[in-house]
């Protein structure tokens, strides 16, 4: 999931229970764009790639605007029927544990921490960095010109 050691190392610390789930408030169509640009003229140099997540103001209200729905789904008769609560006690929770739990700036706090990005339709490579409708053409990873084509 791409988490930093300290973010994963707590994600999942969580004990695990026979009966949970987890809401994940998705970004479909994200505003930020990230940048990708050449180090030098070696083709044997990695790019500097940059994504530049959550850099639009708009995706990150949007992901809080996903994290208040979950907080009302869990308050819904249907979900309290079954005893589903928003645990305080994650330990995840720690990586914000400066601001109030559930307000806004704890969720922004959190989406900054634990946002993982999904596939793009308008992405030119996928995530083995392979440029999309160029067969056998990938940033930055050809090494040598006798690789099989990808």
């Amino acid at each position: 999931m791409n988490f930093k050691e300290e973010v994963k190392d707590l994600f999942f610390s969580s004990p695990a229970r026979p009966c949970s789930f987890v809401l994940v408030p998705i970004l479909l169509h994200p505003k930020s764009r990230g940048t990708k640009r050449l180090k030098s003229k070696d083709p044997n140099h990695y790019p500097a790639i940059n994504p530049q997540y959550l850099q639009h103001p708009d995706d990150i209200n949007t992901l809080l605007k996903g994290a208040w729905f979950a907080e009302r789904l869990l308050d819904t008769k249907s979900m309290k029927a079954i005893g589903a609560i928003l645990s305080t006690s994650i330990p995840m929770y720690k990586l914000c544990k400066g601001y109030k739990l559930r307000s806004d700036d704890f969720w922004k706090c959190l989406i900054q921490h634990v946002s993982i990005q999904s596939a793009d339709n308008t992405a030119v490579v996928d995530p083995q960095l392979r440029c999309k409708h160029a067969r056998g053409l990938r940033v930055g990873g050809i090494r040598s010109a006798r690789r099989k084509p990808m």
